[in-house]
């Protein structure tokens, strides 16, 4: 938890009530490799932060599984045009590994923008890179390439960066 409020204090300064109201909005969740946190046709109603695992953010199309983006602890995950528009989810958001998130639903957040609209005061986080994800998506082959991308944004640990190559090995042998 204490690396959500680190990665709020280098955008914002939150006093400690406002840090409290959040932290009281937050649900906990564990989750196992392979399980969704989203699926694609259902609708997106929070953010979650990602305190361990890494997520992969894909969508089927034609049988085919097309990666747009992977996700790291210590970053927001969500499908972030469905949680604005209330809209069904086109993407998927899968556990590569174990992880554990915590998650924030929007209506919780919203009363958290309205009591405290110093917190954001230029509204919703537009820094969620999820939001402009769907413009680009890669086949597995092609999954190496998305990583590449991040890599150059995200500082991968030794460990991070061995899933991530043996899922994408495993994944162009199909």
């Amino acid at each position: 938890m204490e690396s959500l409020r680190i990665y709020f204090e280098r955008l914002i300064k939150l006093s400690d009530e406002e840090w409290l109201d959040f932290q009281a909005c937050l649900s906990k969740e564990v989750i196992r490799k392979k399980d969704h946190i989203l699926r694609q046709n259902d609708k997106c109603d929070y953010i979650a932060f990602i305190q361990e695992g890494i997520f992969r953010f894909y969508t089927l199309r034609d049988g085919e599984k097309k990666i747009t983006a992977f996700f790291f602890a210590g970053e927001f995950v969500t499908n972030y045009r469905s949680f604005l528009t209330g809209k069904p989810s086109e993407h998927n958001i899968e556990a590569l590994q174990d992880a554990v998130i915590y998650k924030i639903h929007s209506q919780q957040l919203h009363a958290l923008y309205d009591k405290y609209k110093t917190i954001f005061p230029s509204g919703k986080p537009s820094h969620i890179k999820i939001y402009t994800a769907g413009s680009e998506t890669h086949s597995f082959r092609k999954a190496k390439k998305c990583f590449d991308r991040d890599w150059k944004n995200y500082p991968y640990s030794e460990d991070t960066q061995k899933v991530l190559f043996d899922w994408i090995v495993e994944k162009a042998r199909k």
